[in-house]
Parts: C-alpha cells; structure tokens; sequence
C-alpha cells in the first residue's frame, strides 16, 4: 500500500537535525545534517579535512609550520613546493586577484600583520609604516610553476594571506563530503561562511537571517533565502579592535 504525498512529506520532516560543533581556522566551525545517516564518522571525517586545509594554509599559528609559512619565509629567496591543495587555492587567489585588477590582492599579509586585527597586539600602524610596505602587495610578483606545483615570492619580505578564501574552500570541501555521503539537505557554518545543501526538508527554501550590527546580538537585519547556494558575511561586531574612541575592523 503505497505513501500519500502529505504522508511521505510529514515523515521527511520528522527527521530531527544533527549538528555538531568544533573550533577551527580560528572560528566556529558548525555542521547540521537533516537526514537520515548513515556514516557515523561523518563529522569527524569533515572536521579533519578542514583542520588539513587549516594546517596547510594558516600563517596565525606559530606553531603550525604551514606551507604558506613556509611560501613567505622564502620570499626573494628561493620557490616553495606545494600540496595540490594549497597551489590550487594559490591559483584561484591569483585569478580573482587579476580578475579584480589587484582590489583583492592575495598578496596583502605585510599590511594585515601591521594592523593584526583580531589578535591581542591588534594596533593602528604610522601611515610611514603602511608606505613601507605597501611595494609589497602585488599579486603579480607571485610565480606559480604549474608543472612543479611550486610558488615562489619575488621580494623578500612578501606575504601571502589566504583569509580571505580559504574558509570558503573548507566549507566547499565540507559540502562535497556530505554530498559524497548522500546526504541532501544540510547547513555548514564556518564563521560567517555559510553553504546550504538543496533547501529544507519539506522543499521550503532555508532562511538566514543578516545580523544588525548596531543591535544586540541575535536582532536581525534582513534575511536572505537560499537554496543550494553560498552566503559570506564579515561584520564589525566580529572582528575589531577600538583606540582613542575609534573602533577599526
């Protein structure tokens, strides 16, 4: 005896969300699944990717050597060989870099390290200071060896930094493992750095709402629909520091 419609839609919804939480690449790191699952490990398995890429790529933990460490250490010296992660992530940085005529310049870690924000040093450097190291940011002095799978930095004292594409690459290698497992309907969070797998479970578009940065925390202020889709967000609520009655973000 076959499943109305309304039958089949009311037991799809029936299946409570699981979501697990870590911290990772110096944020929360959150997964909610809502399906039915069958790889117990899953989480493990997308928490340790993401602290793969986060090893591999990370500049903001001494103790982790990365090979983006490893990438600027070597800058005017000598070409740094790369995992297939980190010089595919390294290759996109350089394209959207090109592709927005340096506004997005991959190479801006001597002028993020002055300022530090986010970290307990956090301080608004001497316009000398900036004028110093701005000859440093240049996209264009980043040599990626395609063959070799190498990068190498042309001046000394360059820097890369991958904040601002790496956490969107972890959450994408998050949302191809849960596809991979089977899994259709599903939220990853990565600090901001939101996927969305498919829509709800009754069919009904996920609802995430934009936080109003001069409000208390949790009053919003509009909400996006999304469906398969990808949502970024960076606030000042977030990530700041303040001096002499100035908040910089």
């Amino acid at each position: 005896m076959g499943c109305s419609r309304s039958e089949t839609d009311t037991r799809v919804q029936e299946v409570e969300p699981v979501a697990e939480t870590t911290f990772l690449m110096g944020t929360v790191a959150k997964i909610t699944i809502y399906d039915e699952i069958q790889d117990k490990e899953i989480f493990q398995r997308i928490f340790e990717r993401i602290r793969d890429i986060e090893e591999r790529m990370t500049i903001n933990d001494p103790e982790m050597k990365s090979e983006i460490t490893r990438l600027n250490e070597a800058a005017g010296k000598e070409e740094v060989q790369l995992s297939e992660d980190t010089f595919f992530i390294l290759q996109k940085a350089k394209y959207y870099s090109e592709l927005s005529q340096g506004n997005f310049d991959i190479t801006i870690g001597p002028i993020v390290k002055l300022w530090n924000i986010g970290m307990e040093d956090a301080r608004v450097p001497a316009e000398e200071e900036i004028d110093e190291k701005l000859p440093l940011v240049n996209y264009q002095d980043l040599v990626l060896n395609e063959e070799k799978r190498t990068a190498f930095l042309k001046q000394e004292g360059m820097m890369v930094d991958l904040g601002a594409i790496a956490k969107g690459y972890a959450a994408d290698e998050a949302a191809r493992i849960l596809k991979e497992a089977g899994i259709k309907h599903a939220i990853i969070n990565l600090g901001g750095n939101v996927v969305t797998i498919n829509t709800k479970p009754d069919g009904s578009l996920w609802r995430l709402g934009l936080q109003d940065p001069y409000e208390p925390r949790g009053k919003s202020m509009g909400v996006i629909l999304l469906n398969n889709q990808t949502l970024v967000s960076s606030g000042t609520y977030e990530r700041y520091f303040e001096q002499d009655g100035e908040v910089y973000h």
